[in-house]
């Protein structure tokens, strides 16, 4: 009995230890650590060669067309629409013209890896404990890393919306700057360029994610020991921006393009009942960061501080509307490491007397997003190298591995999941005029969905009456680039019923066709509402201006009348 209360006492001296200063010799012994980690887990990825998919490949082939438009030369927000960010598309453009379609995510995660490895590691050594920076960094890094959902613990390695996983991650170290820097750590100008950095790269990247950073650089101004620190941030943010757009000039339209998907989404998905529901669907995140709190509170922690820990929690929960992700306000981690380190009232206080119970409940909320992870990054990386890519026919679709991941308990079971085994796309029915389909909300499996892109391929290149530029409508439109083609241009990036494009905020007719010379309908939608509200908006004009010149198992191929008559 006494050797157990000798060892919890001796838990008390552990647990200041882990808010101490870390010597600068310490430092160095991080950095390389983590700079370890990261091209451990680079490498995972990318010696198998292969990527591996269980869920959301039609995410994946959004990728692909955006992917081929880079690198056939056209640009994000000026020839296609999208409400996220150049930098996004440009690191699946430099992946897709190094590697291929199975290589794509993983080169442009590894380049990411590249832009977040110097940030992490300032961010945390200059404000975190070195334990405390140590795990942080890797908590970081795999979030960047990772092939995983959000919240998800089932390993289903995918690679669909990685941006938010990449928003996250900078958010969560932007956050950090708060707390006041280490003594090593002296020159000011690094704490500029490091805030700067993240926030452009969040600006380019999704521009909700900048929104909230450049509120938080704004509150930064409230804090005496870091307010010309964030105030220089945001001029040199908008110095570079102006630099860019010398080059891009499509800043306006990238901006009009996020205006265009919140009319069509909405400020706040799901109103004041979304985020009730967010709330409850996420209350023991909620309990556990506003336990953290409460000891914040107790141990009498600055009161502009506690506001800001606030604005993160809340941050959170608001990001998570505009986000199709799993259980999880990742913004509560960082949160909760302002408030457990933060400056107190009363300098005499015992700062650290609540350090131990703050990091076991931030080792709560950590927790099921780092297993998750690294779950994730070790199923893919295994997998990819016992299984051998899908193979169905053709060279369109090169270390692609479709493997049947256990699902998660969260997941929504389906009616009716179609297997390519099976099913196949079923046989040819009666013409699909005014865009009805033939098979009606059947959920499309993986493996089924890239049998039939693989036979609208297939379609393009044997009917010499389909030349031309394609559109598909539906989420992925990935034939143009695996069929060799220039995709058209006016049209969105992807389209996502409610999200992109709604009954009243959609383009005109006549601006979304002008382009287009093909319209390939899909026997089996991939994602039916947003084929079911493109049939309602365009169905009318689709009647009056293509005609139904070819046929296959899986697709209804038209062509514009124009094009027919000056063939």
């Amino acid at each position: 009995m006494s050797n157990i209360l000798t060892w919890t006492q001796g838990l008390w001296p552990a647990a200041r230890n882990l808010v101490a200063v870390p010597p600068r010799r310490t430092g160095w012994l991080v950095g390389g650590l983590l700079t370890a980690f990261a091209a451990i887990a680079v490498l995972m990825l990318l010696l198998p060669g292969k990527t591996v998919i269980a869920s959301h490949l039609g995410d994946l082939l959004t990728f692909v067309d955006a992917a081929d438009r880079l690198a056939r030369g056209q640009v994000p927000n000026r020839d296609f629409h999208s409400p996220l960010g150049p930098l996004a598309y440009s690191l699946l453009a430099l992946g897709y013209i190094w590697g291929d379609v199975g290589g794509m995510m993983l080169l442009a995660t590894a380049l990411f890896a590249l832009l977040v490895l110097p940030p992490t590691i300032y961010a945390c050594l200059s404000r975190l404990p070195w334990p405390l920076a140590l795990a942080f960094g890797v908590y970081i890094l795999l979030l960047s890393i990772a092939p995983a959902a959000i919240g998800e613990i089932a390993p289903r390695p995918m690679f669909a919306m990685f941006y938010n996983r990449f928003g996250y991650a900078l958010l969560s170290l932007l956050f950090l700057f708060v707390l006041p820097r280490s003594a090593a750590f002296v020159r000011r100008s690094l704490d500029i360029a490091a805030m700067a950095t993240m926030w452009l790269l969040l600006f380019y990247l999704k521009i909700t994610y900048a929104a909230v950073g450049g509120a938080f650089l704004l509150a930064l101004t409230w804090f005496p020991q870091v307010r010309r620190e964030a105030i220089a941030a945001l001029l040199v943010s908008a110095l570079v921006i102006l630099i860019v757009e010398l080059f891009w000039r499509g800043t306006a339209g990238y901006i009009g393009d996020v205006r265009a998907a919140a009319s069509a989404t909405g400020t706040v998905r799901g109103g004041v009942v979304g985020l009730l529901a967010t709330t409850v669907n996420n209350i023991q995140g909620v309990y556990l960061f506003g336990a953290v709190l409460l000891l914040a509170l107790i141990t009498r922690v600055r009161y502009d501080y506690l506001l800001i820990c606030l604005f993160i929690g809340a941050a959170g929960i608001l990001l998570d509307r505009h986000n199709a992700q799993g259980p999880g306000i990742l913004t509560f981690v960082p949160g909760a490491l302002v408030a457990a380190l933060a400056p107190r009232r009363d300098p005499q206080s015992a700062a650290n007397r609540s350090a131990l119970a703050s990091l076991l409940l931030i080792g709560a909320l950590v927790l099921p997003v780092a297993v998750g992870a690294a779950g994730n990054l070790a199923f893919h990386f295994l997998t990819a190298l016992r299984q051998r890519p899908s193979d169905l026919g053709g060279s369109g679709f090169p270390g692609l591995v479709i493997t049947q991941a256990p699902t998660s308990t969260s997941a929504q079971p389906s009616a009716a999941v179609m297997d390519v085994a099976d099913h196949g796309c079923g046989p040819v029915e009666r013409s699909a005029v005014n865009l009805n389909n033939q098979r009606g909300q059947e959920t499309v499996g993986e493996k089924q969905f890239l049998a039939a892109v693989e036979n609208g391929v297939r379609l393009l290149e044997r009917e010499p009456r389909l030349a031309g530029k394609v559109f598909v409508p539906d989420l992925a439109n990935p034939l143009n680039a695996l069929a060799g083609r220039s995709a058209p241009t006016g049209v969105a990036a992807f389209n996502d019923a409610e999200i992109t494009f709604s009954e009243a905020v959609h383009p005109r007719p006549e601006i979304l066709f002008r382009d287009v010379d093909v319209v390939m309908i899909p026997k089996h939608p991939h994602k039916y509402p947003t084929f079911d509200l493109m049939r309602r908006v365009y169905g009318g004009y689709f009647a009056s201006h293509f005609d139904l010149v070819a046929r296959s198992e899986c697709w209804d191929a038209y062509r514009k009348r124009s094009a027919i008559n000056g063939a």
